[in-house]
């Protein structure tokens, strides 16, 4: 009896795979799909172990029609008679139930397994990334933010998401896959950063951050409302505020020699301030602006 291992190319997964029917002194040997569609009608005494698709594809709608591929795939040979003394390890049946999640859950259900709870049918990218950030779940309101469209996320609904978070780690990658591309991001950074709720605050700065980093030029009258927030939230005892205030400031001194001169004024009078964080503050910001003075 020969064991043979498919898929479309090598992996680490077939590597070990191979190398346990070594250990076990049984012959295992891997061949694509379409050298098993060729060589099925003349396989005597084989096992037959069906593996996924190796895959490096990271565009979602190019991933989508991949997988529809391998879907296609596994539907042919499942309607492939095959010979009595060939069998599969894992039935193309078995891989298109799995594969259809609705399905899977819906089979998990019937014999009383827990599964988690099915979203409804999106019929766009923007419904759908609306229902992840809905989901109090961290990997989903990451993928909503990579997901959601820019043209018809609108400031009222980035506001509602900024309301909605919960963790600083969603609002740092939130203000990276998103915020940062919305056209009004600017107006949002002062909106933001006036706003007395921590989260808005932290928003504010982090995506003020991201824009100075882009290369953002402030006017007269918004480097002053910036650095003034800025001092006033470094100033405070609001511990995630100040950690995104202090990484926008070093991201406007490094713009120029002339930002780098304000803030390190900035900083100074941190620095002459009783509070002992204040001086690890002004280090911190130091180390970045120095070599700009």
């Amino acid at each position: 009896m020969q064991i043979i291992v498919v898929s479309n190319s090598p992996s680490k997964r077939i590597e070990y795979f191979v190398e346990a029917g070594r250990s076990l002194q049984t012959g295992v040997r891997f061949m694509t799909y379409e050298e098993l569609f060729n060589c099925l009608p003349s396989l005597r005494q084989a096992v037959v172990k069906l593996e996924p698709w190796v895959s490096c594809e990271t565009d979602f709608l190019k991933y989508t029609l991949f997988n529809d591929e391998y879907k296609t795939i596994l539907q042919r040979l499942d309607e492939t008679a095959l010979p009595d003394d060939v069998h599969f390890l894992n039935p193309p049946h078995a891989l298109l139930q799995a594969l259809d999640k609705k399905e899977a859950k819906r089979i998990l259900s019937a014999n009383d397994l827990n599964v988690t709870p099915m979203l409804d049918t999106p019929h766009s990218f923007d419904e759908l990334a609306q229902a992840l950030w809905k989901e109090n779940i961290r990997e989903s309101k990451i993928l909503a933010g990579m997901l959601q469209p820019i043209d018809s996320f609108f400031p009222e609904i980035a506001d509602i998401w900024v309301e909605d978070m919960q963790y600083p780690e969603i609002a740092e990658i939130t203000c990276m896959t998103l915020f940062q591309y919305l056209p009004y991001a600017p107006a949002k950074v002062f909106e933001w950063i006036a706003d007395e709720r921590e989260f808005f605050q932290t928003c504010g700065f982090l995506l003020a951050a991201r824009l100075l980093a882009k290369g953002l030029v402030l006017n007269e009258r918004a480097e002053a409302e910036f650095l003034d927030q800025a001092q006033a939230t470094v100033l405070s005892e609001a511990f995630q505020p100040r950690k995104a205030a202090v990484l926008a400031l070093k991201k406007y001194g490094m713009q120029n020699k002339e930002n780098a001169k304000k803030v390190n004024r900035l900083i100074m009078e941190l620095k002459r301030s009783e509070r002992e964080d204040m001086a690890l503050v002004y280090d911190e910001i130091r180390f970045d602006i120095e070599y700009l003075l």
